[in-house]
């Protein structure tokens, strides 16, 4: 049996790095999985075919996060097609701040607006479409995924800290919404320097961030996907309004200093005071 055996996940930018590993992790403890994607439809067929060679069945939805009724027919096309849904990972991102200007005088509020629509606001319309469904079956797992430099203060990742902020913010209010009731848990993963395409094969051992990481190395995709996998079980039920930190030992709150204490805002206390984990 494996850990997810019977379960429909649905991953956001499951074409993308973060998601492709999200994707695979939960197929290999038996999800099905229906993989969103904007525009690499040729990379999202390669993941759902990696997922079926798992012997897993898996679907491909192609999607603007932004557009409330795309992201509604999409929920409920996969509620259909695969006969139910019981969880989402909200992993979708604008890529744009990466080859863009970096410094503050070189970007617009309008800049800042697109990473936010796409972030906070696809989060918004993902989770309003799927809580019906989730409240229909009594059960539900939503996992939003940031990145760990949402709160330090350089100008290089202003559109995410703000993007992520956003949904930092919209995470807090939705666990006080009607989702324990309905045995709905809500949890974030903020993810560490992960393995991309840019530095595959590449020997980053030298690099300052990794001599600042605990477990001297970078992140690979599916322990993003590994811990998704584990809040999305059974084994998870009461861990509701957490904030993971999958960043080999850096202080979530932005260590750059391996001396600082490391803490792992992990809380098995079925959402009570989330303020303090999210």
């Amino acid at each position: 049996m494996g850990l997810l055996d019977g379960k429909v996940a649905l991953v956001t930018g499951g074409s993308g790095n973060i998601g492709t590993g999200v994707a695979l992790a939960l197929a290999r403890v038996g999800a099905d999985v229906a993989v969103q994607y904007l525009t690499n439809a040729e990379r999202a067929n390669k993941v759902a075919f990696e997922i079926e060679a798992l012997g897993k069945t898996a679907s491909v939805w192609q999607c603007d996060v932004r557009d409330v009724d795309a992201v509604k027919a999409m929920i409920d096309g996969i509620a259909e097609k695969h006969g139910r849904i019981d969880a989402i990972v909200n992993n979708a991102n604008d890529r744009t701040h990466q080859t863009e200007g970096w410094y503050i005088d070189d970007i617009s509020w309008e800049d800042v607006a697109q990473s936010t629509d796409v972030m906070a606001k696809g989060l918004w319309n993902t989770t309003l479409a799927i809580l019906p469904h989730f409240k229909e079956q009594r059960s539900g797992r939503i996992v939003n995924i940031i990145s760990e430099h949402w709160h330090e203060a350089y100008s290089g990742e202003i559109r995410s800290m703000a993007a992520e902020g956003a949904v930092m913010a919209l995470s807090r209010r939705f666990i006080y919404w009607d989702l324990g009731s309905d045995n709905i848990t809500l949890n974030m993963i903020t993810a560490g320097w992960t393995r991309s395409s840019e530095t595959n094969g590449a020997d980053v051992s030298d690099n300052p961030y990794v001599k600042l990481t605990p477990l001297k190395r970078i992140a690979e995709p599916e322990d993003i996907g590994n811990a998704c996998a584990l809040l999305i079980s059974d084994l998870a039920s009461f861990i509701s309004g957490a904030n993971i930190p999958v960043t080999g030992g850096r202080n979530p709150i932005g260590c750059h200093d391996s001396r600082d204490s490391v803490r792992a805002n992990t809380s098995e206390n079925g959402g009570r005071h989330p303020q303090a984990r999210l």
